[in-house]
């Protein structure tokens, strides 16, 4: 079994291009060698529209109109299926200040309840996003990004002031204090964190196109268990600038998923904790792809590679408003699946939070259980400030 991946919207470490603020992957997996086995008949279709090879921002929306027919022939004949990760950019950078302040292991101003337990996380992610200003992100973005921990920091020390200055925003008391004091307890003691990276590779680690791997892995071997067959190799479009850093994330994204076994949730970051959640029956397919050899080639001497890059491109174009034909968005209806697609946005997470806690609030409540719940938060905040004068003295 074969996998080929390609992306669209790779700006590296620059999260706010207005042109581009969507970073967009496709994984298509195929039980059998797709470039030895259909290299000819995709040749035949880049022929019928005078190229060379399929490359569909070159061909236009005519050119891929007029062969999408046999493309979806293709797919179906080939039984390949795809996987897709969307993620809203500039969304990212205003999740990576959340994770980065708002960690109770480094923290202790931070509420454990309101970052442990994934429902409440969100929704205090989304109360402090509600009093961003995309100068905020972008300044402590950058600080994420900087080489030097002086330079780091004080950016960080900059935009988390800058928010702060905002926190009477918020319309709730309980909400302005626990921000607000989680916020100036970072301020005071931004030396203590550890969001600053030395080495270059770690700091891309917060890149999309690297922090998705795990999802396309994901993806990857859901279609491998699905046909009883292990993964013997993932080919990437050699037009990423990262393609030896990729390889490394592939094999880290192995490990990483064969901790979901034995891994404490409480020693988890949001991120890992989001992909938990959402890739829970890893582990049963860990053993199909375990084995994998990730490589970057060419796409224009990779079939697989040309598929791939045609329905990407249809899928950037619909996620742009932009038109497409008929015969492509059928091609689109046959390849994308909700079952198949990571999606990660502000909106994505303010949809589910809505879901989950509206139907944890509609709960019938007994006067018995709210005077057992307002004990315990009472205790949970005691215990919060007590890790707040423990640090401030130590």
């Amino acid at each position: 079994m074969r996998a080929y991946i390609d992306e669209s919207g790779n700006t590296g470490v620059n999260l706010f291009d207005p042109d581009q603020p969507y970073f967009l992957n496709v994984a298509m997996s195929s039980p059998v060698d797709f470039d030895e086995v259909f290299r000819e008949r995709v040749a035949r279709l880049a022929h019928a529209v005078g190229v060379d090879y399929l490359h569909a921002s070159e061909m236009g929306v005519g050119r891929v109109e007029s062969i999408a027919q046999s493309l979806i022939e293709l797919i179906q004949f080939a039984q390949v299926r795809f996987y897709f990760t969307s993620v809203k950019k500039p969304d990212v950078a205003v999740m990576k200040f959340f994770d980065a302040i708002f960690d109770p292991g480094e923290n202790p101003a931070a509420p454990h309840h309101g970052y442990y337990i994934r429902e409440l996380r969100f929704l205090l992610l989304l109360k402090f996003a509600a009093i961003l200003e995309p100068d905020d992100t972008e300044l402590f973005w950058m600080a994420m990004m900087r080489s030097r921990p002086p330079e780091s920091e004080s950016a960080a020390v900059s935009a988390i002031d800058n928010v702060l200055r905002r926190i009477n925003v918020l319309p709730d008391a309980r909400s302005r204090q626990l921000i607000g004091e989680t916020l100036s307890w970072a301020r005071d003691n931004i030396g203590s964190f550890s969001f600053w990276r030395l080495r270059k590779q770690q700091r891309y680690g917060n890149l999309p196109n690297l922090f998705t791997l795990p999802a396309l892995v994901y993806g990857i071997s859901k279609a491998a268990m699905s046909w009883d067959s292990k993964v013997d190799g993932i080919i990437h479009d050699q037009q990423s600038q990262f393609g030896r850093t990729l390889k490394q994330w592939h094999s880290s994204s192995l490990q990483w998923h064969s901790l979901f076994q034995s891994t404490d949730a409480e020693s988890m970051d949001y991120f890992e904790t989001f992909f938990a959640h959402t890739f829970k029956d890893m582990p049963s397919q860990l053993p199909y792809i375990r084995e994998s050899q990730f490589g970057i080639a060419d796409s224009k001497d990779s079939p697989g590679l040309q598929v791939v890059d045609v329905v990407l491109w249809l899928v950037s174009r619909v996620v742009a408003s932009k038109s497409i034909g008929p015969s492509s968005s059928e091609l689109l209806e046959l390849c994308v699946s909700a079952d198949d697609m990571f999606v990660m946005s502000l909106d994505w997470i303010a949809a589910g939070a809505k879901d989950a806690l509206g139907a944890l609030m509609s709960r019938p409540m007994s006067e018995e259980q709210l005077r057992v719940g307002k004990q315990a938060m009472k205790r949970i905040e005691e215990l919060r400030q007590d890790r707040i004068s423990e640090a401030t003295i130590g």
